[in-house]
């Protein structure tokens, strides 16, 4: 699938708050099966794990271990003087992740909360519908994977 954002994300990049503020102190989690239609969608799949500051853990509402960004222009980067890891949870494969901020959210259906979804494939130069690419599927609880680069372009391309 492409990449998906929530109408909560929408409304609030368009109104009063740049991507850097919306998602400061968010994480990535990743989890299994394909994502659903629209980010405004209840999460699926299990959560298998999380990208965050340092691969520590991370609670919605404490900005510990939170991810922070850089913009330039119409691009959003990765702040390059973060160090962001994918730290595993649960066993199980990869199918997509979501993208969300630190404010509280429930995963279910919402059209307040700011969330950006896509799908997930190897870091193998194969063909497909990818927003991200890892070098396994297969995620396992002691499962960690330094993240180099992220980037997102708005609109998404």
């Amino acid at each position: 699938m492409a990449v998906n954002t929530s109408t909560g994300f929408e409304a609030s990049i368009l109104g009063p708050s740049a991507f850097e503020a919306i998602f400061r102190g968010g994480c990535i989690e990743i989890r299994t099966g394909p994502q659903p239609e629209t980010a405004d969608m209840p999460a699926t799949g299990a959560l298998l794990a999380r990208i965050t500051l340092d691969g520590g853990a991370w609670q919605a509402g404490v900005s510990t271990n939170g991810l922070s960004f850089a913009r330039n222009g119409r691009y959003v980067y990765k702040d390059a003087a973060q160090r962001w890891v994918l730290r595993g949870l649960a066993a199980g494969t990869a199918g997509w992740f979501r993208l969300v901020g630190n404010a509280p959210d429930a995963g279910g259906v919402s059209f307040d909360s700011p969330r950006i979804d896509g799908a997930i494939g190897l870091d193998d130069d194969s063909p497909g519908d990818f927003q991200m690419r890892l070098p396994t599927l297969a995620m396992a609880t002691d499962t960690g994977i330094e993240i180099g680069e992220w980037w997102f372009a708005i609109p998404p391309l």
